[in-house]
C-alpha cells in the first residue's frame, strides 16, 4: 500500500512539473512570436523605406543624366553644323578655285 501510495505521489508530482513545463514553453512561445512578429515589422517598414530613398536617388540621378545627356547632343549638333558648314564653304571655293583654273 505504501508502494502504491508512493507511486501515485510521484506520479502527482511528474504530472505537476509537465504541466508547469508545457505552460512555461506555451508562454515562451508565444513572447517569441510576438518579438518576431515586431522584428518583422520593424524590418519591413525599414525595407519599405530604404526602397523608397533608393528610389528618389535614382529618379534623381536619372533626371541628371538625361539632362547632361541633352546638353552634350546639343552641343555635338552645334558642333556638326558647324564642321559641315565650313566643309561646304571649303569645298564651294575649291569647286569655284577650280572654275576659274587655278
Amino acid at each position: 500500500m505504501f508502494r502504491e501510495h508512493a507511486s501515485i505521489k510521484v506520479h502527482s508530482h511528474v504530472h505537476c512539473k509537465v504541466t508547469a513545463l508545457q505552460s512555461e514553453c506555451s508562454s515562451t512561445v508565444t513572447a517569441l512570436q510576438s518579438e518576431c512578429s515586431s522584428t518583422v515589422t520593424a524590418l519591413q517598414s525599414e525595407c519599405s523605406s530604404t526602397v523608397t530613398a533608393l528610389q528618389s536617388e535614382c529618379s534623381s540621378t536619372v533626371t541628371a543624366l538625361q539632362s547632361e545627356c541633352s546638353s552634350t547632343v546639343t552641343a555635338l549638333q552645334s558642333e556638326c553644323s558647324s564642321t559641315v558648314t565650313a566643309l561646304q564653304s571649303e569645298y564651294s571655293s575649291i569647286i569655284t578655285a577650280s572654275k576659274q583654273g587655278c
